[in-house]
This record gives C-alpha cells, structure tokens and sequence, in this order.
C-alpha cells in the first residue's frame, strides 16, 4: 500500500475544500532514525511562492533516502480585475483569514475615486480602529489589519464611501 502526496485547500474559510495532487509517484511513508536513534519522522515540506506551491518529501523506496520535489501552480483566491478595466460596483471582500490571529487582510473595490473610510468596530458598535480615511482611485485596494492590541471577539469592519454608502462585513479575532 502506497500514498500520493496530496494538498487541501479552502477559499472560504474552510467551509469547502478543494483536494489536487501534487504528485503521482507513490512511497510508502516510515519513520527516518537520527544518528541519536531519535525519531525524526518522514520529511514532508511545502513552500509557497508567488501563485506556485513547492512540495518536498523524503523516500527509500530505492534502498537509500532521497529527496523528492514536486510543483503546482495554485490561483489566488480573489482576483483582482486585469489592468485597464475598472470595477463596476463597490465590493468589501470578506478578510483573509477568518478567524484570524493577530493578523488579517481585507480588501475591496471602489467603482470611482471616492473618499473612503475603513472603519473597525465591536459588538458594541464602539468604533475600535480606522484603518483607511482617505481620498482613493478607483480600482482594488488592500490593507493588513494587526490585531495584536485587540481582545478575542467578534468585530465588524465597514467600507464606508463619499460619507454615504456602506457596506459591513463580520469578523472574528482567535486567540
């Protein structure tokens, strides 16, 4: 009996999960001995760079311990629009990732330059941290919220333009 090396991965939060393989060749996973007769296990790593994941992992199935490495090409999860076309509405994606700790990124699309405000509130619609408050292009925008100074919970975060529309997502901090 033999395993291919397999990857998972969810783009809402893990409610749905999407399985690819990254490789056909088949092993048989056992334990490695360090030179202490330590345990150290088979080696399985994997590096993310760009839109491309690296997998690496160790076999013996040819009688001596070799390093076998593997690569496929994973689409980012939200797309911007491609360069040149502006969007067509305001749109306040849900941050990434949710629960988050201490760190998340939340993004959003204005459809006009507008006058933007990101505001952070908690349950108690106290207003916590103003992250954007600027005038802006239309297009996609990003912005990395720390946490670090924040208390677990459930807090809300709005896209605010011109003073007028809004639109409010939900989010939790897990510590």
């Amino acid at each position: 009996d033999s395993s291919e090396v397999w990857l998972a991965r969810s783009s809402d939060g893990g409610e749905t999960w999407e399985e690819r393989v990254i490789s056909d060749h088949r092993f048989q996973p056992k334990p490695i001995l360090g030179g202490s007769s330590n345990y150290q296990g088979d080696h399985i790593a994997l590096l993310a760079a760009g839109n491309r994941l690296h997998a690496a992992w160790m076999d013996d199935a040819a009688g001596i311990y070799q390093v076998w490495l593997a690569g496929i090409d994973i689409p980012p999860t939200a797309l911007a629009p491609s360069a040149g076309r502006l969007p067509e509405t305001a749109q306040l994606l849900q941050n990434y990732p949710n629960p988050f700790n201490p760190e998340t990124q939340i993004s959003y699309q204005i459809e006009n330059a507008s006058y933007v405000q990101l505001t952070v509130f908690n349950l108690h619609g106290e207003r916590v941290i103003n992250l954007i408050d600027e005038f802006q292009p239309a297009g996609w925008h990003h912005v990395e919220l720390d946490g670090s100074e924040l208390t677990s919970g459930v807090y809300f975060y709005r896209l605010r333009l011109n003073q007028q529309n809004s639109i409010v997502k939900k989010m939790v901090l897990l510590r």
